[in-house]
């Protein structure tokens, strides 16, 4: 946090634990006295041993949480397979924390930190397959909270703090597929509705965007996931199976862009023109708000018209975004 100050950042590397830069990082070293998880691990791992690439990350990964009082109290917090632990010291040596969970395996995969650690000594950490678990001394002892999220079999892999969490209680978390929020410091969580996206990319996996006849894939940094995929042929068709009830469509519009046919459910429900005198790319030209919260389909079809004074056929679809509920 005083970075400009004392020049100290802390990095974790995958399979060779913490290293620390105490001087801007003109120069890195090891930080992992009492933290020898992963001298062991290498110990174990013969020349040819080769370990599947999620299972390496799950037992070599570690998660780093720094006290944002840390110019005052040294503290840092280094989440794995081994467990959480702590340093009070900068890094130069690592005490393991106990957790109050009955299974000898506690992996954790998040840790998050208060903003007024200072003065509530509050962290939580994310436990693999155990859940949620709170401190209130600096991280000497940890108990279970939030039973909803361990019933539910949701596991918080990145946690952060609302800036006025001293007056307002606010946490929120990240799952590999939701967001969630606590207004209760940590006790319950519900899920954050947001849109999720689906990009243009080609593939038949379910919730892949799909196309049908001439289409040429374009990259761009302007666009999201830096690719759209575009076609000036009329008949040619784009389309997703989603659940939710709002979708939008974002693409390009300008002088040469064409007109798209929106089909929804098998029923004809927009013409959209995407003229425009001005070039314009990942914006939003279509969103219907008011479907039913069931399983649908949704093609978007170039059509032979346009408007009269456009250049082009053009369409492009960069993402489609739906919202669930």
């Amino acid at each position: 946090p005083e970075f400009s100050r004392d020049g100290t950042a802390f990095a974790a590397i995958r399979g060779s634990g913490i290293y620390v830069t105490r001087d801007g990082s003109a120069s890195w070293h090891p930080a992992n006295s009492g933290f020898e998880y992963f001298a062991e691990f290498q110990a174990t791992q013969s020349p040819n041993h080769v370990i599947d690439p999620p299972l390496t990350r799950a037992i070599t990964d570690v998660v780093l949480a720094i006290s944002p009082q840390y110019a005052q109290d040294s503290t840092v917090f280094a989440g794995s397979a081994a467990g959480i632990f702590r340093s009070s010291d900068g890094g130069r040596i690592w005490d393991k924390q106990a957790l109050a969970t009955s299974s000898k395996s506690a992996s954790v995969i998040g840790v998050g930190v208060s903003p007024d650690y200072g003065s509530d000594q509050m962290v939580f950490v994310s436990v693999k397959g155990r859940g949620l678990y709170r401190s209130t001394n600096g991280g000497q002892s940890f108990e279970p909270t939030a039973e909803d999220l361990l019933q539910d079999n949701v596991e918080l892999k990145h946690i952060g703090f609302s800036p006025s969490f001293r007056t307002d209680n606010i946490i929120y978390g990240a799952s590999e597929w939701d967001l969630y929020i606590s207004r209760d410091s940590g006790d319950t969580w519900a899920v954050i509705e947001r849109p999720i996206r689906h990009e243009d990319w080609r593939g038949a996996d379910t919730g892949s965007v799909w196309f049908a006849g001439d289409w040429a894939r374009e990259t761009d940094p302007d666009f999201s996931a830096s690719t759209q995929t575009a076609s000036e042929t009329p008949g040619a068709q784009a389309g997703l199976n989603f659940d939710g009830t709002t979708l939008s469509w974002s693409g390009e519009r300008g002088p040469s862009a064409g007109m798209a046919r929106i089909v929804i459910d098998d029923v004809d429900v927009a013409t959209v023109d995407l003229y425009s005198e001005q070039e314009s790319s990942a914006v939003r030209v279509f969103q219907v708000s008011d479907l039913q919260d069931k399983p649908h389909n949704v093609v978007i079809e170039v059509l032979d018209e346009k408007n009269p004074e456009s250049t082009g056929r053009r369409v492009t679809v960069d993402n489609i975004d739906v919202l669930r509920h």
